[in-house]
């Protein structure tokens, strides 16, 4: 068994299970806030907002050695006698800081942003974040575009996640989103002419984390509290692929992916989408 060390508390894992900080702490009741990394895609550690304090600690001694500086919780494995600080005061202020940064240039529109009440940069800024804002200068503004028949891009919600670049290089392995440009300067694009056109397409909508990519058949019809989510099986072929249905007063209103290692995954083709 791996004994780990989380905010003081003592738990156990099965030598069997690799798992990083973020999983080991979500499975004992710890949340460790991310936006960039997902268990189903490539490891990127860009958000920044799952660093945390790490360390080991000497099974014979009980000597506990931290590495000085914080460290992405995606990036750091749960090993036995691994330590995890999550509640210093360090990671806090840490966090304070990502949620002011991630919001330099978000024009702040969740009244009639679809993201709302399902958003994680509402829910974050609300647990980790502050209430003033210290930034006076003019936001930086980008135009929407589709990216496809069936979604937006809003450039201005974007935090550079990239959980879309990757799905589309690693899942589909289309390749239709890129990071263009660099720096503060970066943003996600479609190269002209090269739409998001792929049977997986649509499930770019469901990784993002804010409001960023929208599904256009959805778009300003619902909002995400008035909705009763039940859990379903598609119909739209022999796969069988698990789903959460959505709806509203009787009337369905969309269909989500629901995980299913055996099935499909976290993934759901677009004709089951729209069946």
């Amino acid at each position: 068994m791996a004994t780990l060390l989380i905010n003081g508390q003592e738990y156990t894992l099965a030598d069997h299970e690799k798992l990083n900080a973020i999983q080991a702490a979500q499975r004992f009741g710890v949340e460790i806030p991310y936006y960039c990394w997902h268990p189903a895609l490539s490891v990127v550690a860009n958000c920044r907002m799952c660093e945390i304090e790490t360390g080991t600690r000497d099974p014979k001694t009980g000597e506990v050695k931290m590495i000085p500086k914080l460290v992405p919780g995606c990036q750091t494995a749960a090993r036995d006698g691994t330590v995890i600080v999550t509640n210093s005061a360090k990671v806090i202020e840490h966090q304070r800081m990502i949620m002011e940064l991630l919001l330099l240039n978000h024009p702040l529109d969740c009244p009639v942003c679809d993201q709302a009440g399902e958003c994680g940069l509402q829910d974050y800024s609300y647990e980790h974040g502050q209430a003033n804002h210290r930034f006076v200068e003019e936001r930086t503004v980008n135009p929407r575009r589709d990216v496809s028949e069936r979604i937006q891009l809003n450039q201005d919600r974007c935090i550079m996640c990239t959980r879309c670049v990757r799905f589309t290089r690693e899942i589909t392995q289309t390749g239709e989103l890129q990071v263009l440009r660099r720096g503060h300067h970066a943003e996600i694009d479609v190269f002209p002419g090269h739409p998001v056109d792929n049977p997986l397409a649509g499930n770019v909508v469901d990784l993002c984390p804010v409001g960023a990519l929208l599904d256009k058949d959805f778009l300003h019809k619902q909002r995400a509290w008035f909705l009763s989510k039940h859990s379903g099986v598609c119909t739209g072929c022999s796969t069988g692929c698990n789903i959460s249905a959505e709806e509203n007063k009787g009337r369905l209103w969309r269909l989500k992916p629901r995980n299913n290692p055996l099935v499909n995954h976290y993934w759901i083709c677009d004709q089951g989408l729209s069946s």
